[in-house]
This record gives structure tokens, sequence and C-alpha cells, in this order.
């Protein structure tokens, strides 16, 4: 036990050289406690920790673990926050307690807070607490287990990981300030990684997670059915890199709340499958969907960037809606604020895609090279083409403008205010039956007219 009375070590060996400034410690179990409340408690194990270039000075001198690279084989990290506060809140809230290599600027428009909007203590706060003061240059934890719980007032969220490679670059604690950890990069792999839905029906996947200069990639994002689900209506999401940008920790930790300026979809595939046929349950009402999704994600824009999106009928072949090549940028505040999904559109800042196609049983619709505007209510398309199911009637307008499109919040009702071209061809055709060629009464198109315009 230290002589602070809250951190203490255990090992079974213990290997020293002062030439290389090097430390070697096997079976290392390294515990500590917060100063404030029972429930802070952190419990390290390591088969095996390595220390390497340690500063000796630095810790005689000061009590600091100041070393380049410390290696951890088979890590076991147990540990519990508590982040209820304590104190009354304050004109400003602290920055966010973790700190990265951000502009000035765009740190302080995102730390600013409302009196009272956060009202719980800072994570970083307690871990730098229990981690002491540390300044390591490098960090390899090599299949590690980490099981992490944190308490805000009575309510107690549980989070574990286990198997798992992580990396971790210019990790400071004990800064003076409002910035008591510092973190430069964070990277780790995550094996076999599977989150399941309340219903276990569906399941989240990915292979990896960066986090570096306050930005989160996820790699092979995968949202689909479980083993379990055998229904064929089923949706699918597929995002080979799913990134968040200036993402609060705090938030992630303490809230389980994602909180972003920006969220990027690089690549991402949706499909969905759903029978029209099918009672639906009644809609839930817009504001209670707007509510629900507040509570957990608070991102400032969405950009996606070539995307593609499928939505098929199953009891109706005809029926589905493509697009491909979808390049987007959304104001995500303005779209959650919106109190109708026909003002939801007005946030979209752009929305361009290569080709798009809408078909059911009488009729298809192809919009190519597109651009939609929604503040303008404003859809412009090098190309629109239309056709009747059974090529009776055709048409392709080139660079057609629709203005004033609206909808309702069923999704049901489309109307538009005009329609507008520069040329135009359209072509009719009449269907009439083949005489004593064929006893089944089979027809077969026959040109009428064509129109220029």
């Amino acid at each position: 036990l230290f002589p602070d009375g809250r951190h203490g070590l255990s090992y079974s060996s213990l290997t020293i050289s002062t030439h290389d400034k090097d430390v070697s410690i096997d079976s290392a179990h390294v515990f500590s406690t917060g100063q404030d409340t029972a429930f802070n408690a952190m419990d390290l194990y390591f088969d095996k920790l390595r220390l390497i270039n340690l500063d000796f000075a630095s810790l005689y001198q000061a009590e600091k673990i100041k070393v380049d690279t410390v290696f951890c084989q088979n890590p076991s990290v147990t540990m519990k926050l508590d982040l209820t506060r304590r104190s009354p809140t304050r004109d400003r809230e602290p920055r966010d307690s973790i700190s990265f290599h951000g502009t000035p600027d765009s740190k302080d428009r995102w730390n600013k807070k409302v009196k009272g909007t956060r009202g719980d203590e800072s994570p970083f706060n307690q871990l730098s607490t229990m981690l002491g003061h540390l300044d390591i240059g490098f960090i390899d934890l090599q299949n590690s287990r980490i099981d992490l719980t944190t308490r805000i007032r009575d309510k107690v969220t549980p989070f574990s990981t286990n198997g798992n490679n992580f990396q971790i670059s210019g990790l400071m604690t004990g800064v003076e300030g409002d910035q008591p950890v510092q973190v430069k990069k964070v990277a780790f792999a995550i094996k076999n990684y599977r989150a399941f839905s309340a219903d276990s029906l569906y399941q989240v996947r990915f292979d990896s997670v960066v986090y570096d200069n306050r930005n989160l990639f996820l790699k092979n994002f995968i949202l689909g059915p479980s083993d379990r689900n055998d229904a064929r209506d089923v949706k699918t999401v597929n995002i080979p890199l799913f990134e968040l940008r200036n993402l609060s920790v705090n938030e992630v930790i303490a809230h389980q709340r994602l909180q972003a300026e920006e969220l990027m979809l690089i690549d991402p595939t949706t499909r969905i499958y759903h029978f029209d046929r099918k009672a639906s349950p009644r809609a839930r009402p817009l504001t209670a969907i707007i509510a629900e999704v507040n509570k957990k994600i608070e991102i400032g824009r969405v950009t996606m960037v070539n995307g593609d999106f499928l939505s098929q009928s199953l009891d109706e072949p005809r029926k589905r809606t493509e697009v491909h090549g979808i390049l987007s940028s959304i104001d995500a505040h303005e779209m959650l604020e919106a109190p109708t999904y026909e003002l939801m559109g007005h946030a979209i800042d752009q929305l361009r895609f290569a080709e798009a196609l809408i078909s059911n049983a009488r009729s298809e619709l192809t919009l190519r090279d597109a651009r939609v505007t929604g503040k303008q209510e404003l859809i412009e398309a090098a190309a629109l083409e239309f056709r009747s199911a059974d090529s009776s009637i055709s048409a392709t307008l080139r660079n057609a403008r629709i203005r004033g499109y609206k909808f309702d919040n069923a999704l049901r009702s489309v109307m538009i205010d005009s329609l507008g071209w520069n040329s135009a061809l359209a072509r009719l055709r009449k269907m009439r039956p083949l005489r004593n060629t064929s006893p089944t009464g089979e027809s077969t198109p026959v040109p009428a007219w064509q129109v220029h315009a």
C-alpha cells in the first residue's frame, strides 16, 4: 500500500535495470480508490507488465510515472466511476475534461455548455484521481479484458469487452486545470464484436475502432438480422467506414449518449425488404420519435459519401425504390427540431445522386444525375425518364426541374407545384391484338406517334 492510502501494488516478481531504464513485473496487481466516494475503484491485473525507458528521477522526485513505452500482457481492467455531482452547477460547465488536438475555436464552440445542462461529474476527473500522475508515450495492451461500471445517482450502467488489443498514444493524467486527462490517439481491434437488439432479432457488428484526435472511426460496421431472425422482411445496413467527428467522450461514458459535431458515412449500403400487405403497427407521433432520438444522439451534421439504397416490396416485386451514388449533407439539429416530415426536408443542404429508380405495378420513374435542395423544395435532374409498365407510354425530359414538392406525414401523398424541362421526347404506343396468329390472343405494340418538345 502506498503512503497516500489509496493506491497499492503487488506482484510475483520484479526486475529493474537502471542502466537500460527498464522495469519488468510478473503477475502485477495495481489497485486504487477514489477520494470522495466508496463507489470509485480501480483494479488492474497484468500477467506481465513492462516499462521501457522509465524516468527514475521523475518517479522519485515528483511521484510521476514518466515512460516512453508500456507493454501489458493479458491485462484485466475493472473500474467503477461515480459521476454524481457533489457541488452546485457553475455558470458555465467545464470544458470536456479530456483534451485533444483540435483547433482552439472548435473546442470553445463545442465545449461551451449552458448552466445545468449536464449536472454530473466528468469521468476523467475521477479517472485522473485513481491513476495518479502519468506521462506515457505509448501503451500496448494485448488480449485485454475491460469491465467499466458508471453510476449517476441511482442509475448504474455496466460495459465490458474481452479479448481485444488496444494501443494508446500520448496518455497524460494528473494534469492541472480543467483537462486532467489528455490522450492523443486510441486504436483497438475488436474480435467478433456483436451487440443485439432488445428482441435479439438484429445485431450490430464491426471489426475495429480508432479514436484519433477526438474523432472515432468504426470499420466494417454492419447492422443486420441475427441468426434467430428467419423473417423475409428484414433490413441490413453495411458501412465500410463510419466516422464521428469531435466526439464527446464524457457523454459516451457517463450517459451512453452520442454527442458529436458530424457523422460521416463512407460507401454505406442499405437494403430494406418489406411486405406492403402486412398489417403494420400504429405509427408513432413524430414528436415522440424525435424526443427518443434526442435522448441518445446529438449530432450537428450528417454527411454521406457514395451511398446506395434499396427498398423492395416482397409481395409486389415491381414495387421498389433504388438510389445509387448518394452524396448528402444534412443539418441534423434543424431536422430534429422540425415538427413535420416536410419541414425535415429543409435541413438538406445538399443531396446528389447518380441515379434513382421508383417503380410500381403501373409505371417506372428514373432520375439521373440529380440534385435536391431542401429549403427551396427543388429537385433538378439531367434526365427524368418515365415509362408505363406495358411500355405504351414513355417520356424523357432533359434538364428537368421539379419545384414545390410536398408530402404528408404518412408519406403516402406527394404533390408538386410545377415540372419544367429544357427538351422532351414522348412516345405513345397502341396495343392491338394480332389477327389469327395466336390462340391466346397475345398482343404486340404498334407505334402510333411520338412528340418532341
